[in-house]
């Protein structure tokens, strides 16, 4: 089942490259899932007030059409994890939601979700986050359900400066440290916005960050770099254990 959510995920691909022009495309999504997940603790303080609560973390499919009939299935993640969705477990549930895709500029915090500035850095990296993953997905990985709870998890930390603790999915902690340590420099994306998900307030805006897949050669340098930061770590370990005796 998953293998065919990734399939049509990757044609989408196309689809959403065409949602880079100026003219925001419209998404009438028609159901929605969250797949490969766990629970998470994420504490903090998002503009100024303590956060600290418990979040099911893991990567969305979205399926509908857009307003020009074109369907479309794409896999996502929170970029605000303030405000809720409601979505089917490990299932699609019927959903009615109307979105509309946008750059990614800023945390969408707040009622009409205007949100603060992210810096760029910020935007790289949740971008680059959101792609890995569904990469991953589309690659069908191994222990995905650790890796997409730490993927959302990280896109939490960098876009609020959460820490991250006490997963319910084994070896998703070591993931999630190893997602944060690493730059994803250059990497953009958009987020689909929408003001009438289900659970929300009036006036909110629930905004999911689109994981494209791109092309195979971009793919294959972020991947030898990834290889070269775990050497280089595996490198360090041994001195860092020395030096911790």
């Amino acid at each position: 089942m998953f293998r065919s959510f990734a399939t049509a995920a990757i044609a989408a691909t196309a689809l959403f490259g065409v949602a880079t022009t100026a003219k925001a495309t419209i998404y009438n999504v028609t159901s929605a899932g969250l797949y490969h997940y766990g629970k998470v603790d994420l504490a903090g303080s998002v503009n100024g007030t303590p956060f600290n609560r418990s979040e099911f973390a893991g990567a969305i499919v979205l399926k509908g059409t857009t307003a020009g009939g074109q369907a479309f299935s794409v896999i996502t993640y929170c970029f605000d994890i303030l405000h809720s969705i409601n979505v089917g477990f490990k299932q699609q549930a019927n959903v009615n939601y109307i979105f509309s895709s946008q750059p990614v500029t800023n945390d969408l915090t707040g009622s009409g979700g205007t949100g603060n500035a992210l810096s760029i850095i910020q935007i790289e990296r949740m971008s680059g986050l959101a792609n890995l993953g569904a990469w991953m997905m589309t690659s069908n990985a191994s222990n995905l359900s650790a890796r997409m709870s730490a993927i959302q998890a990280a896109i939490g930390s960098v876009e609020y400066n959460l820490a991250a603790s006490n997963f319910t999915v084994p070896n998703a902690l070591g993931f999630y440290n190893d997602f944060m340590a690493r730059n994803f420099t250059g990497a953009s994306t958009r987020v689909l916005v929408s003001s009438n998900a289900q659970g929300q307030l009036i006036g909110n805006i629930q905004g999911l960050g689109i994981g494209s897949v791109p092309e195979p050669e971009n793919w294959a340098l972020m991947i030898i770099g990834f290889g070269l930061i775990g050497v280089a770590r595996r490198r360090q370990r041994p001195a860092a254990a020395t030096i911790a005796a």
